[in-house]
């Protein structure tokens, strides 16, 4: 017991080494500021409910579900400019960084604009109306929302790239502090279309999908404008070279996050081909309060993903062990935290959503089981991306992309309950919860070989 009380101490303490340091300012940064966004987010909720009705905001959650995976999907391009941009600045080569950099935006750009061309040849061939199970007579100019939505998201890709190049130079706090803004400003756009507006997914869609642009504009123009201009973008430092690396390295990032947006987002869309918009609105409350809780870990997590980098590039393997001891020791409180979530869950749904919404038990519990498997795997995973060992998680993000989604339908259909969506993923990422663990020993103490070891 003393032991585990030195360590929860020390994990809280602002005493170690530079790196130890500055990954704990960061953390204790994004915690106090996450307050703000979860309490913007969760203030969301209600007020669009209220404002659009269960119904519309089942089919927004769900068009915005799809639409999430555009803001995410940036061909990895993001996380392997984050690794390659962390590894050139722990070795103090500016112009590699700068190279990385600008070489990252120029083919960012070029991958958003075949983008659009696609998009703008296939998206009027689509039944959107079946694809959000919504009736033929809806009211809204559906084709004209989904196109005006997509070229907002899409263009987000590019200045989301700051997201990437912020973490790498270990401040999160800063993304953490962006994403206030955004989330605070998303929150007064609602409560002002609910009290001057007609319900309309127009309205949100467009006025949600403008704000990011805005709040990612000015970021990058203040982050490059004074101490980091050394390595800002610029067209004369594009390498055709470096984007065959950074794509190389990019592609697998790409496949692995494609998997995580799988699990993360397909489930509402799951839900309301077999069910209803409604138990889409349902589905969302229980899983926005108890992925509360895989928030708040991947807020002390996030740090640590470039300080891993920094510290695999020096070879200073016992402070990765240390730090990963540290976090299991985490995961078990926040394990302890999802327990009591699920019991208090009752009064909680009450007092954020009302007596009118009811939100079934067991959906709460395998959400609950949910997170606790995600905060494990990222205890790993976090280190694995920062190493750039990451061939073993590839092959497993195939196996995603392939076996979650039949899984999570299986399930519901077998069980003919939206809490069946959840119980096929969880066995999916049962198997991850078994490997990572299993890679991270292998490479830190140097036994790692082949797939193991790429």
């Amino acid at each position: 017991m003393t032991d585990i009380k030195k360590i929860v101490a020390n994990i809280f303490s602002l005493e170690g080494n530079d790196r130890t340091v500055k990954a704990k300012k960061n953390i204790f940064y994004l915690l106090f500021l996450n307050v703000f966004n979860f309490l913007f987010i969760m203030a969301a909720v209600p007020f669009t409910l209220k404002y659009l009705g269960a119904a519309e905001y089942g089919i927004w959650l769900t068009l915005s579900s799809l639409l999430t995976w555009l803001s995410y999907l940036d061909f990895g391009i993001g996380n392997g400019l984050r690794n390659k941009l962390a590894e050139s600045l722990a070795n103090n080569d500016i112009t590699k960084s700068k190279i990385y950099v600008s070489t990252s935006y120029v083919i960012f750009s070029a991958f958003i604009l075949i983008l659009w061309i696609v998009f703008a040849a296939v998206f009027s061939f689509l039944p959107w109306n079946t694809i959000l199970n919504i009736s033929t007579d809806f009211q809204e100019n559906l084709y004209l929302l989904v196109l005006l939505l997509f070229i907002l998201f899409s263009s987000q890709f590019v200045l989301k790239l700051i997201y990437s190049i912020i973490a790498a130079v270990q401040k999160p706090a800063i993304n953490g502090l962006i994403s206030v803004f955004v989330n605070f400003l998303t929150l007064i756009l609602i409560i002002l279309l609910k009290e001057f507006s007609a319900p309309s997914l127009f309205y949100i869609g467009i006025g949600s999908s403008l704000i990011p642009i805005l709040i990612y504009f000015i970021s990058t123009y203040l982050f490059f404008s004074k101490e980091n201009r050394a390595f800002a973008p610029s067209i004369k430092y594009y390498r055709k070279e470096y984007s065959r690396e950074l794509v190389s390295l990019g592609f697998q990032f790409f496949i692995i996050q494609l998997a995580v947006l799988i699990l993360y987002s397909t489930h509402n869309i799951i839900i309301i081909q077999l069910f209803s918009p409604s138990d889409v609105t349902t589905y969302n409350i229980a899983y926005k309060y108890m992925f509360l809780n895989v928030m708040v870990f991947n807020i002390i997590s996030t740090p640590l993903w470039s300080a891993y980098t920094e510290a695999f590039v020096k070879q200073e393997y016992e402070w990765i062990k240390i730090s990963i001891k540290k976090m299991i020791y985490v995961w078990g409180l926040f394990t302890l935290g999802a327990f009591a979530m699920i019991l208090i869950s009752r009064w909680v749904y009450n007092f954020w959503i009302g007596k009118g919404t009811i939100i079934p038990l067991d959906l709460t519990i395998w959400l609950g089981v949910f997170v606790i498997l995600i905060n494990w795997y990222n205890i790993f995973v976090y280190f694995i991306n920062g190493s750039g060992k990451i061939r073993m998680q590839f092959y497993y993000a195939i196996f995603l992309i392939i076996v979650s989604v039949p899984a999570s339908i299986l399930f519901a259909k077998l069980t003919n309950n939206i809490s069946g969506v959840v119980i096929g993923t969880n066995i999916c990422i049962l198997i991850g919860g078994f490997y990572a663990p299993l890679q991270f020993y292998k490479i830190i103490n140097r036994k790692a070989s082949g797939n193991w070891n790429k």
